[in-house]
């Protein structure tokens, strides 16, 4: 995101902290807080005692670049990366989601909810119990630590030949050295000074088209479409790496066969204006055609969300991103 850290990076941090806390033995809530975490706290400091540890990757380290924020590890087993996501999907399936969301309501637990804590908690407890951790005889984990910018290029790089030569191993690894290719492909693009023109062209392209595509089915004289659009349910949620950011009214979409991360601003005014344009155009047309008046109040009521969506969809389906529910 433009302004700060992203929500899901936040409540990761967040998440982390109330770890820590909880299993330091500092009060972590009221009484309900703690008559839900009793039976998990208890088989969490078995595993602890077992030598489970939790790390959390630093800003800008590896296993940040890499799609992991979290270590859950045993010298002795192996180790699990986890990822925390507010929206989206982890980069392949070798890395455990875990789900991070806001809490709506003013509390002790600040932002994060507590049913996500809780899910937090099991989530260790069956991955130790039941899951299938990485070797350390096949790959270490990636670092955790902060690496300087010119670093991390050739470290990542270093990792997906890790990664594919501990395929045999583990043929889980395969997939996570291909997922790697989008964060090699996006560092490679900041060094050398953000994406391509083209890849900006495009994505103006692109945008325009869509934009283009839905008002001409918008203002077609046919009730079908508009109807359609007013019972729509937008969705604006997809992945880190395809999203609307309706602060500073932004769009991130990776463009091309190089993923390159293009953002552009302005998308709600330049849809505004498209409409106007073609409202005052088909208005010396139509001028008292109820069926035109009534698209006008359609797209004041929800037009902008209706095309962002739209926009959204064009990206998707191009790169082949998975949608999120």
């Amino acid at each position: 995101m433009t302004h700060g850290k992203t929500k899901g990076h936040r409540l990761q941090e967040e998440l982390f902290r109330w770890y820590v806390t909880v299993f330091r033995g500092d009060n972590c809530g009221g009484a309900s807080a703690a008559q839900g975490l009793n039976g998990l706290k208890h088989h969490v400091e078995v595993l602890i005692r077992a030598g489970w540890t939790l790390q959390m990757s630093a800003d800008n380290s590896l296993a940040d670049k890499a799609g992991v924020d979290f270590i859950w590890e045993n010298p002795s087993r192996g180790w699990f990366p986890l990822d925390a996501k507010a929206m989206g999907q982890t980069s392949c399936r070798l890395i455990t989601q875990v789900h991070v969301g806001n809490n709506n309501d003013a509390g002790e637990y600040k932002q994060l909810r507590f049913e996500d804590r809780i899910a937090f908690l099991q989530q260790l407890v069956n991955l130790a119990r039941t899951g299938q951790p990485v070797s350390y005889h096949c790959c270490q984990p990636p670092g955790l630590t902060a690496m300087a910018s010119n670093q991390l290029l050739d470290g990542l790089k270093n990792l997906r030949k890790q990664l594919e030569k501990s395929t045999s191993c583990d043929e889980r690894l395969g997939e996570w050295a291909n997922a790697l290719g989008k964060s090699i492909g996006y560092l490679s693009i900041q060094k050398r000074g953000g994406p391509s023109e083209a890849s900006k062209h495009s994505a103006q392209k692109l945008i325009a088209s869509a934009i283009d595509a839905f008002f001409g089915s918008f203002f077609n004289n046919n009730e079908t479409f508009a109807s359609q659009q007013m019972r729509l349910q937008p969705n604006l949620r997809r992945s880190d790496r395809l999203q609307y950011l309706h602060t500073g009214d932004v769009i991130k979409a990776t463009v091309g066969n190089a993923h390159e991360l293009v953002v552009l601003s302005g998308l709600a005014a330049l849809i505004k204006k498209r409409f106007e344009e073609r409202y005052i155009e088909l208005v010396g047309k139509h001028r008292t055609a109820e069926w035109l008046m009534q698209r006008k109040r359609t797209f004041e009521t929800k037009g902008v969300e209706l095309v962002i969506h739209s926009v959204l969809d064009a990206f998707q389906r191009q790169s082949g991103v998975r949608r999120t529910a």
